[in-house]
């Protein structure tokens, strides 16, 4: 027999309502490839996918999910574990990793009753959170409205960023970088201060203010 005949009647028999009003739904998680089909509904609205940084941490930490459609979420959960959460805009929800919880996908159910599950699951290690500590940010000076990338420990449980006194906002990348983004009206230099729930970080150095180009 053609092998390829008989590949090809394998894949009519695992998956024969393809075409016929189902949806394959592939995921993906880490290491593990898995298929699952489900049911069409024309009138739902699409399903989407969410991220989430950082991608470990310990109970306590801040972390944030980032995707299509997630204002006004119902519930989150880490594997069983319900979390605490609010949205910050149409495309982002912060959420605490809870007590108890374990490595497992975090699930958001939608302001219209949808459960999306994360592609990978979310790391818990074990232990309390630290306290953060800045090692070195650069560029040490710019004009306001730039980005100063910024390194240190713990830094995963941010969840406010200052420069100068002025609250900025961040992009957290990993538990030892993120991204400051100067205030666009600074008009003061100063240290930047990290501050978690399990304790605060200052610069050892002031970022320096620097006149806009052109002025």
């Amino acid at each position: 027999m053609d092998p390829r005949a008989s590949r090809s009647s394998e894949i009519r028999m695992r998956f024969p309502e393809l075409g016929r009003g189902w949806l394959g739904v592939l995921m993906v998680a880490a290491g593990l490839g898995a298929a699952s089909l489900a049911p069409y509904d024309p009138a739902a609205p699409a399903l989407t996918r969410f991220s989430f940084l950082p991608p470990r941490g310990t109970a306590g930490i801040r972390v944030v999910l980032e995707g299509d459609g997630l204002q006004n979420p119902r519930s989150v959960r880490f594997g069983s574990q319900p979390a605490p959460f609010r949205a910050l805009d149409a495309g982002r929800v912060e959420t605490h990793v809870p007590e108890g919880a374990a490595t497992a996908p975090i699930t958001l159910v939608t302001e219209t009753g949808q459960t999306l599950t994360s592609g990978v699951p979310f790391q818990v290690l074990a232990g309390r959170p630290q306290p953060p500590a800045i090692t070195e940010f650069w560029p040490g000076s710019g004009p306001a409205g730039g980005d100063v990338s910024l390194s240190g420990t713990s830094l995963d449980g941010v969840e406010e960023v200052r420069v100068a006194g002025r609250e900025a906002e961040f992009t957290l990348l990993t538990d030892t970088d993120l991204v400051v983004h100067i205030p666009a009206d600074l008009t003061a230099s100063g240290p930047i201060a990290v501050i978690t729930p399990f304790g605060t970080a200052v610069s050892g150095q002031a970022f320096r203010l620097t006149a806009p180009a052109g002025l």
